[in-house]
């Protein structure tokens, strides 16, 4: 689209040509909100644990143009290939995951929007009479940042970003949410986290957001962001107790 450049473009100094010769200028770097990956997610729960359902991904900014540029190059065997990829990296459990549109590659839009049908096998894990129901669907990528306890470089990030995820879980029947976990919010001003689940009726609905405001943070602030991202995993990890309700006293 007009007026974005590529990340490795932001953020950095350049030489604007004038009359008198030019002047160097310092090009933009969008802010965390102008380039986010949203995922939304609706599925129906099984007795047996299994999870089925529809899922939107929408990406836009820098995002939805680190994609395009990724994948320029891609036929659509491989692309397909690739946006799956993508989707079963973030769910925790083994999904299997079809992607059900093609976007138009070369348009200029702002956003790329992405159609999935998912399937988790035994999402939902058996405890007993109980089910243990993991509460952050899309947060296996945050597994993996910033797990060891030193660094020796400052953290890097290729540009400020955002990553929104919305689910909704319709519980079956025989099953119901016992407790909810409460609401989780961690804010270091360059890094901000937050998770929260309500119940409707007989429907979970999940909110989760990841915002990465900054790009070079210093490596004394390596301690904050290490526990940062600890208490996302631990965050992530929590489960919903799924029991099933008392059946009516006989009259």
């Amino acid at each position: 689209p007009f007026g974005l450049l590529p990340w490795d473009e932001s953020g950095i100094t350049g030489l604007e040509l004038g009359k008198d010769g030019g002047h160097f200028v310092t090009t933009p770097i969008p802010d965390a909100d102008a380039s986010r990956i949203q995922r939304k997610g609706v599925f129906n729960l099984a007795e047996d644990g299994d999870l089925t359902g529809h899922v939107s991904v929408s990406y836009s900014g820098l995002e939805a143009l680190t994609l395009r540029l990724a994948e320029r190059r891609e036929d659509e065997p491989a692309r397909k290939r690739d946006l799956e990829d993508a989707l079963k990296a973030v769910i925790p459990t083994g999904a299997h995951v079809t992607l059900i549109n093609l976007p138009d590659w070369s348009a200029p839009s702002p956003t790329v929007v992405l159609e999935y049908d998912v399937r988790v096998p035994a999402f939902a894990t058996a405890a007993g009479s109980r089910r243990l129901l993991p509460l952050a669907a899309f947060g296996a990528a945050s597994q993996q940042t910033f797990t060891h306890s030193s660094r020796v470089h400052p953290m890097y990030f290729a540009y400020p970003h955002r990553h929104d995820d919305d689910l909704t879980i319709k519980l079956p029947a025989a099953l119901r949410a016992d407790a909810l976990v409460e609401p989780k919010t961690i804010d270091l001003g360059a890094l901000t986290y937050r998770l929260a689940a309500e119940r409707a009726d007989s429907d979970l609905h999940v909110t989760r957001s990841l915002a990465v405001k900054g790009t070079l943070i210093p490596l004394k602030f390596y301690d904050s962001v290490h526990a940062f991202f600890q208490n996302v995993r631990s965050a992530d990890e929590q489960q919903i107790v799924l029991v099933r309700p008392p059946k009516a006293a006989a009259r």
